[in-house]
Parts: C-alpha cells; structure tokens; sequence
C-alpha cells in the first residue's frame, strides 16, 4: 500500500513525529510511505515539499481579517502532485499553520480515500488551536488575540458579546469550515475520548469520527541509565532533576504553562535544594540559574537519553489533544505530575503513574512535584506502573496497526462504493474562495470547464459585497487597511520610499497598536538609509506581549544594509534561539556569511533555505556564492 501523509513539516511538533514515525514504520512494514509537507527539514526521500502558492494580495486581507490560510493556493493543485497521484490513501494531519488552503481537502479527499487526524481543535474553531476555558468559540470564535487564549485561566479574559463574535472573520471562518465538511469525503480521527467527545459536540455531522491513539514506541522509550544520562548532560548525580518537553522548550511556549512551571521549580527547590528543570527543546540562555535548556533533538534515542536524567516528568500545559511527551515520560519509567486538563485523565492514572491536579492550581503542582521529590519510593513505584501502562496501551505497534486497518477500510469501501461527487454550489459559495485555482480542482472534481466563471476585480471586495451590512461595516476597515499595506509594498519596489512612508504613518495613525504596521515601518525607515530608527522601532516589536519575535530578521537586514556585521549576526543568533527553520532566517545567514567573505558556509546556508522553503530570492545570490566557494 501506498500512503501518503500531508503535514506542515516533517520534523518538529507533535503531529510532525506522530506523521514521520508512522510512514518510517510503514516502510518497515513493506508499505511505501512518504510526507507531502510545507516545510521540508528532513533529507532524502521520506518527505517532499510543494509549492505553496501564496497570493500577497489575498494574505493581505485573510490575515487582517482571521480569515486563516484562504491565500494559498498552491495546495488546491496537489491532486496533480505525482506524490499524490501514485498514493492509495491520504492521510491528513496539520492543514494549519501558514501552508494550505483548507478547501483543498474537499478535492483531495474525493481523488483518494482520505483519513483526518485532528491534531488540536482548530479544525472545530474561527481561529484558536486550543481555546481551553474560553466559550466564544462555540459561537464562531472571537477576534481578540489569541495568544491570550494560551492561558485560559487568566481571569482578565473576557469573551465579547455574541454580536461581536458572530460578525468577526473567525466566525465566518467557522461557517465556511461547516460548509467545507459537508463537502468531502474522509474520516476524521482523533487521539483521545476527550478529542473524540469535542469532535462530535462541535466539529461536522456529516462525518464519520474515530479514535487511535498516539504511540510510543516503548523499544526506545524505555527507562535508561541515569548517571550515564546526567554525565553526558553534564548534570549533577545528587540533583532532583524534574523534566519538561516541548517544541521552543515548556517554559517559552505559553500554551505548555512556562509560568507555572517556574513558580513550580521556586516552590520545590526552596523546600527541597539540588533541585533543577530541564527544559527540553529550548536554546539559547536559560530564564533561571536552576533551569538547563536542551536544544530540540531530532533522534529519537538522544529524547530518550533526556527523559533517562530525569527523575520525574512535569507537565503544565493549558490543553492538549493526547499528550505525546507525557506517553514517553511513562514509558521511560518517570513519574508524571500534571494538570488534569483535557485528555490528560486518560493518559495519566492520578495516584498510580503519577499525580493530576486541577488545570492551572500551579500549588497543587508543585506539591505533587515536592512529594515526588521527597519519596524516592513513590517515584519507583509510580514509574514502574507508567512503564507498564505505557507498553500496555500506547505502544506504537497498536498505533500503527490501527491505523493500516483504517486504511484498509477506506480503500475498500471507496473501491466497493465510489464516492458522490459533493459539488460547491457555485453561485452561492463566497467569492474570496473562488480563485483560479479553486475552479480548477472544483472543475477536475465534477467534471466540468469552470475557468469562465472566475469572478473579475478584487476578491476581497466581492467578499464583502456578498455580505449583510453589519458584517461588511466590520470588515471594510481591514479591506482598506490591507489595500494601503499592499500599497505600502508596491511604492517601496518603485523606489518611491517618502510615499510608502507617509501612508505607514497613516495606516499607524488609525491602527497605532498593530504590530505588522510596526514592523513595516521600521523595514521601510531601514530602506531609506535610517538604521537607528529604524532598530528602535523594530526593538518595539520584540519588547511587546506577545512579542514579534521574527523582527530580529528585518533587524539583521537593517544591520546588513548599513555594513555593521557584528550587530547582524547578534540579531541573527538571537532568532537561532527561536526557529532557525523559519522562512527567510537560513536566506538572511547566507547573505551575511558571503559578505564575511565565507563563500562556501554561505552556500550550505542557502540551500538549506531552498530545501527548506524554495524561496526564488534564494537563486542569485546562491549563484553568486557558489561560483565564490573556491575562493
């Protein structure tokens, strides 16, 4: 069989591993199975990136107005992809995350027998991953920000009225996602009863919903040598070593509760010293002398070398869909201390393998972890019971299995029965949807020339045409700001830099809190030869909450622009410690290392950029320090 896994990337996050791990073991198992992914981090042929297709004119407006991922249209053509075409079933995980259009799944869950993990519940919301105890969601989201939500015990939190919430972007994001649903054909899985339960409550009636778990895989996850583990990690034999993991590290990742986990770590080292946090995932400096960052870790035998130093495992985080890291912590033999949050219940026993306390009670936390600390026997006897219940039910295997029978039911019933074609109906479908592309695949679907009925004129603006009067007064305002920021981009390609600056300090003038603006203001002052200003407004990016943080990049490019290559690299390593994969990051290392006169580091810069995102602005100056490399 031959399965095809369509992901965001193929290496970091949760539904990146659970994807990998299950087409490396199918290809154990004599299966051909590959990634179809956004980002392509992974060498050879395991995985394969597309091409994206971002329209800059419809991100303008979709990202002003929450109206997530309906500007890429790249995605609406991968029924085409030869990686698609040779597949017998897809199976679909992250369609978030800044690379596909999610209209694409009607047309790719009619071409092949299409499976849906649900790695979070975006799929059921405007807008948020994991909303936690904010209701407005069930009412079509809300247009605050949701970075707020990461907290959802944060008492200042206030849902907005339901009018509010029912006008936004998010809330019509909602409706266009039911109607997207009522128009495939596919399974949707999830990773836990808790999952499943949301599912059904929230998410489509039209479609079939079932459970598999992740799995561990409990022959590398296993518990481990610790003084072996701790000389390596070069962490103390005597230390009480608590544990968190997480992609950018538990403690700067709000959604995995970083506040709680310190005032845990303060807590129990003031009762209990030689206590420390191992902090998984996250580089750069740690935020306490008592806390140990270790970078992510791509082999999985190196994560489970990490889990073998700890003595047992915390874990704060305000929501999960199953909770990967916890599974491994069981099946390494750790104790597991944890907020009763959504599916935890079923993963951790409270009093057996580990000890559950209310979402978000960080007391209660770090007197479970205190007690963990204090009783090495509990700490045993608790780890023994997680290795046994993690091999019992969260083997990999069982995963794997589960997942190859619901294949095999798919590829039957769709061979026994051929789907009906669920068509749009076209003339009542909202006019953003109906790019080019889109009439494409909708024609390839139904069979029919639908490229005479693409609409004419801005897409945006027939959006809100279509809609009532409340809804395009709400609206307008986004369309007019994103029209200017285009314009803002065009005049500076003219050259035509006193013009774009002053319709910045318009645009900053009527949103004086939108960050982006910000940002464009300070690219632009860096543009026109003004490099101090422009750093101290970029600087107000990175000092906000949450931060900006990718403004380092148009701080390196600053820096690189006015010949200071010192302070461009400060500002490049600065952003390493978040996400070296971003896009533009390995591009931006690569024009400083050429202009350090290091040709060949330059070109290994450069080509990861292109494998990683196939960026055009990549070509030349790759052509330029390739024939430099022997200098």
């Amino acid at each position: 069989m031959h399965i095809v896994h369509l992901n965001t990337q193929d290496m970091e996050g949760g539904a990146a591993r659970v994807a990998l791990r299950l087409a490396q073991g199918q290809r154990r198992a004599g299966h051909a199975a590959s990634l179809l992914v956004g980002r392509k981090n992974l060498p050879g042929d395991i995985s394969f990136r597309f091409d994206l297709g971002d329209d800059p004119d419809l991100r303008a407006f979709c990202e002003a107005a929450r109206l997530p991922y309906l500007h890429f249209q790249g995605s609406h053509g991968l029924t085409a992809h030869p990686v698609v075409a040779a597949a017998d079933v897809l199976h679909v995980h992250n369609l978030h995350f800044d690379y596909a259009n999610p209209f694409s799944l009607s047309f790719l869950s009619h071409a092949k027998p299409t499976i849906w993990t649900w790695h979070d519940l975006f799929p059921t919301t405007g807008l948020c991953l994991h909303p936690g105890g904010c209701p407005a969601w069930e009412r079509g989201c809300t247009p605050c920000d949701r970075q707020r939500l990461n907290d959802p015990w944060d008492g200042k939190i206030v849902p907005p009225p339901v009018g509010e919430t029912a006008l936004a972007g998010p809330g019509l994001s909602l409706a266009w996602k039911r109607l997207l649903y009522a128009h495939c054909h596919l399974t949707v899985v999830c990773p836990s009863e808790w999952m499943r339960r949301q599912a059904e409550h929230f998410g489509p009636a039209d479609l079939p919903v079932t459970v598999v778990r992740n799995g561990v895989d409990t022959a590398v996850f296993r518990p481990g040598d610790r003084r072996k583990a701790r000389e390596r990690l070069g962490l103390p034999q005597d230390a009480f070593v608590l544990g968190a993991v997480a992609v950018l590290g538990a403690l700067d990742n709000p959604l995995k509760g970083g506040k709680h986990l310190l005032a845990v770590l303060d807590y129990v080292s003031r009762r209990h010293p030689g206590c420390l946090l191992l902090n998984v995932g996250a580089d750069g400096p740690p935020p306490h002398p008592l806390v140990r960052n270790i970078p992510y870790l791509e082999n999985l035998e190196d994560v489970a070398q990490t889990y073998a130093a700890m003595d047992a495992f915390v874990h704060a985080a305000a929501a999960e869909s199953f909770c990967l890291v916890a599974a491994e912590a069981m099946a390494c033999g750790l104790p597991v201390a944890a907020f009763a949050a959504g599916p935890l219940p079923e993963v951790v026993v409270d009093g057996v393998t580990g000890w559950l306390c209310p979402p978000g009670d960080a007391s209660d936390l770090a007197e479970a972890c205190l007690r963990l600390a204090q009783d090495p026997d509990c700490r045993r006897a608790m780890g023994q019971a997680g290795r046994e219940r993690a091999v019992a039910l969260f083997d990999f295997v069982r995963t794997q299995d589960a997942y190859q029978r619901l294949y095999e039911a798919e590829t039957q019933d769709r061979h026994r029965t051929p789907p009906v074609v669920r068509a749009f109906d076209l003339a009542t479908l909202p006019a953003i949807l109906k790019t080019p592309a889109f009439l494409r695949a909708e024609g390839e679907k139904t069979g029919r020339d639908l490229a005479r009925l693409a609409p004419t004129g801005d897409l945006a603006a027939r959006l809100l045409e279509e809609l009532p009067t409340q809804s395009r007064d709400l609206l307008s305002p986004l369309l007019d700001k994103a029209r200017k920021t285009r314009r803002v981009f065009d005049l500076r390609v003219q050259g035509r830099m006193p013009e774009a600056l002053a319709l910045l300090e318009e645009l900053i003038t009527a949103w004086p809190d939108d960050l982006p603006l910000t940002r464009t203001l300070g690219v632009t002052l860096g543009l026109m030869g003004r490099p101090r200003e422009a750093v101290a407004t970029l600087q107000r990016c990175l000092e906000a909450d949450p931060p900006l943080s990718d403004a380092w990049l148009n701080i390196a490019d600053v820096h690189l622009r006015a010949g200071d290559l010192e302070a461009c690299g400060r500002a490049l390593r600065a952003f390493a410690s978040i996400d070296p994969d971003l896009k533009g990051f390995n591009l931006r290392r690569g024009l400083l290392l050429a202009a350090q006169g290091r040709p060949r580091s330059a070109v290994r810069a450069l080509l990861t950029e292109l494998r990683l995102h196939g960026t055009p602005e990549v070509v030349t100056p790759l052509r330029q320090a390739w024939a430099r490399r022997h200098e």
